[in-house]
């Protein structure tokens, strides 16, 4: 009979990574967070579940802390814990990230998990909880502000950040581009990206051979900091709703600026100047490029087709599998996803197919 906390017990709830936490440790944390002094009394509740995208590499947990200080202070604090299966450089990152004051919650500490699972990272994260997550179309200018704050970053500044190219990625597009007739005539795409495939062979040969020239094109843009999956699940506010944060950081890379500006100005939507203007204006004064709102444009223009590109294994497989973190109905899922699809390959076919 295994004790709960044997090795071989895994770790797939809320409340299993709170009884594995180094208890002593996340006291510390709170201590210092609170300073209201020694504490005498800590109790952890998990009452708030995570609402929408739970992840799919890691597990977090929303914990409320309540306190009693040896001198009578009491009171109640929010952190958000997280674990990552496997050990990723978010822990190394967000130090330096808070030091050039990035746009991204604050890391009040790490603990260690007691006996973590075979060959799985042992490390927690405790971060800042944001009480309000998601952006939309009427947030662009708070996420133009974000995005340039972000953008302006030194990479320098950031140990061991990778480098990313469109050129490198060519091979896994074509890859996946190839394979996706391969799963629609299997009938594993459902019956509308059949049809889709089945009347664009010759749109499908045109997408392939234009993608080392787009590639090319890109990698010659202006590059900076950048997150690499700026989403509505990625975002959320502090108290108020007063300030954008990203979080969720472990792709973050030196890349095409472009390549994520391009959330701000959607493509069936005509261009907000004020939009542009405020996202050039906060890479400047937070000390990144000087850019015109007409070089933005161009490079906006084109590196429309990478983020579908950049999606496409990632779609393909969940319209196969149906396998996402929003819901256990795998149908529902591979509905989701293949809609997703079709959006994606109908763009690129009308980009670079024709």
């Amino acid at each position: 009979m295994h004790t709960p906390s044997s090795p071989s017990v895994p770790i797939s709830t809320a409340q299993d990574l709170l009884d594995r936490i180094d208890a002593e440790a996340l006291q510390e944390i709170v201590t210092r967070l609170v300073r209201a002094g020694p504490l005498r009394e800590v109790r952890y509740h998990l009452h708030r579940p995570i609402q929408g995208a739970a992840g799919y590499s890691g597990l977090t947990a929303i914990v409320s802390v309540q306190y009693v200080a040896v001198d009578g202070y009491f009171g109640w604090v929010d952190l958000l814990l997280k674990w990552p299966r496997q050990a990723t450089a978010e822990s190394r990152w967000y130090p330096a990230l808070m030091a050039a004051g990035a746009p991204v919650p604050a890391l009040y500490g790490r603990v260690r998990l007691r006996n973590p699972p075979p060959d799985a990272s042992d490390e927690v994260l405790v971060l800042e909880f944001l009480p309000h997550i998601g952006h939309g179309v009427r947030d662009h200018l708070a996420l133009a502000e974000t995005l340039g704050r972000f953008h302006a970053l030194d990479p320098g500044r950031i140990p061991d950040l990778p480098q990313v190219t469109a050129r490198s990625a060519v091979a896994g597009w074509a890859e996946v581009w190839n394979r996706i007739p391969e799963h629609a005539r299997a009938g594993e795409l459902g019956p509308t990206i059949a049809a889709l495939v089945a009347s664009q062979s010759g749109a499908w040969e045109r997408v392939l051979a234009a993608l080392p020239g787009l590639a090319t094109h890109a990698d010659g843009l202006p590059r900076g900091v950048i997150h690499r999956d700026v989403s509505f699940q990625n975002s959320g506010w502090r108290a108020e709703r007063r300030e954008l944060l990203l979080f969720d950081i472990p792709q973050m890379a030196v890349g095409i600026l472009a390549q994520e500006a391009q959330v701000l100005f959607p493509a069936d939507q005509t261009p907000d100047p004020l939009v542009a203007e405020r996202y050039l204006g906060s890479l400047r004064e937070h000390g990144g490029l000087s850019l015109s709102s007409t070089a933005l444009a161009e490079a906006v223009a084109v590196v429309r087709p990478l983020g579908a590109l950049s999606f496409l294994w990632w779609a393909t497989a969940r319209s196969c599998d149906g396998r996402v973190d929003f819901t256990t109905d795998v149908e529902e899922g591979r509905r989701w996803y293949r809609q997703i699809l079709l959006n994606n390959l109908e763009s690129l076919i009308t980009q670079l197919g024709r």
